[in-house]
């Protein structure tokens, strides 16, 4: 499903925002591996010094929604579908390096940047309060108010999604993964995967594996 705005009339003022909005129909049981990695949202700017190629492409679909011709051709959802494969591209190049999300409070910002870094410490919500030099029940409101969940959760999604990266892209055992990212033992961490993800990292290795192969072949 994809809409567009209609054409701005010739006395208006151009709009400061084009909204383009599209969706896009799975067939049940058929999710690719990677797609169960994601957050929720993803969030990116197309800035110049950062990501010209997303850059490039919202000036390419901003000049094609200016033209209500090719509006409703072919050239809008085919830009759609570049935005996107982009946009993930960079969820997943930000997945893998640990980057920290911009936060302006610079006590959480340290807590960010202490949990990125340390994926395999034991963290708890004093050990973290502690970092940020704040009180538990503060820090605790605090971090999610910015981040929109709490801090343990936090911490878990981040486990997780890197542990869904490293199986994806080094041969390293279960019992590594698990170690890497902060598990005591294979067990609990293969629990709280597949908790996580609903698939076992054995089977989500497999399926990546056999996605590559198919994808290079």
């Amino acid at each position: 499903m994809l809409s567009t705005p209609s054409p701005p009339a010739a006395r208006r003022p151009p709009a400061d925002v084009e909204l383009v909005c599209a969706g896009y129909l799975l067939n049940r049981g058929q999710f690719h591996p990677y797609l169960r990695t994601l957050p929720e949202v993803v969030v990116t700017s197309p800035r110049t010094d950062q990501h010209s190629t997303l850059y490039s492409l919202a000036s390419l679909m901003s000049e094609v929604l200016r033209d209500s011709g090719r509006a409703t051709g072919a050239a809008l959802p085919a830009l759609v579908d570049l935005l996107l494969v982009h946009g993930l591209d960079w969820a997943r190049e930000q997945m893998i390096h640990h980057e920290v999300p911009p936060v302006a409070d610079a006590a959480i910002a340290s807590v960010l940047r202490a949990v990125h870094t340390g994926l395999d410490s034991p963290w708890t919500v004093e050990r973290l309060s502690a970092v940020a030099g704040m009180p538990r029940a503060g820090f605790s409101r605090r971090f999610h108010a910015l981040l929109g969940e709490p801090p343990m959760a936090y911490v878990l999604n981040r486990r997780l999604s890197h542990a869904a990266v490293l199986l994806r892209t080094t041969r390293d055992p279960h019992s590594v993964v698990a170690r890497q990212v902060g598990y005591a033992n294979e067990f609990a961490f293969a629990t709280a995967f597949r908790r996580r993800f609903g698939i076992a990292p054995g089977r989500y290795r497999h399926d990546a594996d056999s996605s590559q192969r198919f994808t290079s072949g």
